[in-house]
């Protein structure tokens, strides 16, 4: 029996114990490629927490990166901007790729509501203050009824992945970014490729790993976030 199948059958584990419980089995299939990466919903209170949304204050960034810097070898601010935010990547995208696409479910990755897991200043987890953001796709969802108690309904999963978008780079990744380049002075297509690399490298791994489980949706998402030409979740070029 998976861990949601268990939290389900228990009967006494809230919906957020549930949600965490299906967010976990979710990622299961790729663990060996992203061993350290984890989504809280109530975050656990023995690990080291930054309030991303604190980020966009220069003061708090250039502290953030300082602190990181050994971890790259290099004081150089624009190197470590590159190397802390792809390590923030590698972190951040999984969890919230996996959810859309393997479940249908939007989960609010804006800063205001994300709480970065960095022990040692490295990001490696994530975790969420509120779930009252999650919206659904109900017809790919696994437990339609469990999204019902914590999350609101949309009638297609491009609506979904549309919220997705939004929360993830239009108030999350995209003022993060410029923060950023505004510090440090580095090339905007320096960071943005090791986005880029980060979360596709996400999709070919679960792609290797757990081929049964891709299918056209799976495409349509990755293709929405790295291969078009336009974005819902911003104007201009992708």
């Amino acid at each position: 029996m998976n861990r949601h199948a268990a939290a389900v059958a228990g009967g006494a584990a809230t919906p957020e114990e549930r949600l965490q419980a299906l967010l976990t089995e979710l990622l299961t299939p790729i663990r060996s490629s992203f061993s350290d990466v984890g989504i809280f919903v109530n975050p656990p209170d023995d690990v080291e927490l930054l309030d991303a949304s604190t980020l966009l204050d220069p003061l708090v960034l250039r502290a953030t990166l300082e602190r990181f810097s050994p971890q790259v070898g290099t004081d150089d601010l624009r190197i470590v901007g590159v190397h802390w935010l792809g390590q923030l990547g590698y972190a951040l995208l999984p969890p919230i790729e996996i959810a859309l696409s393997g479940a249908g479910i939007g989960l609010d990755a804006s800063l205001r509501n994300l709480l970065i897991v960095q022990p040692d200043g490295k990001p490696t987890q994530i975790a969420l203050r509120d779930t009252g953001g999650t919206f659904y796709d109900p017809e790919r969802c696994p437990d339609p009824a469990l999204l019902e108690e914590i999350g609101t309904p949309l009638g297609s999963h491009a609506a979904v992945r549309d919220m997705v978008l939004r929360m993830l780079y239009t108030h999350n990744l995209i003022p993060l970014v410029n923060a950023i380049i505004d510090l440090t002075g580095v090339p905007p297509q320096a960071i943005w490729g090791q986005i880029a690399y980060e979360g596709d490298l996400f999709y070919g791994a679960q792609e290797r790993k757990a081929p049964e489980s891709h299918d056209a949706l799976w495409e349509t998402d990755r293709a929405a976030m790295f291969a078009s030409r336009t974005w819902s979740a911003a104007q201009g070029a992708n």
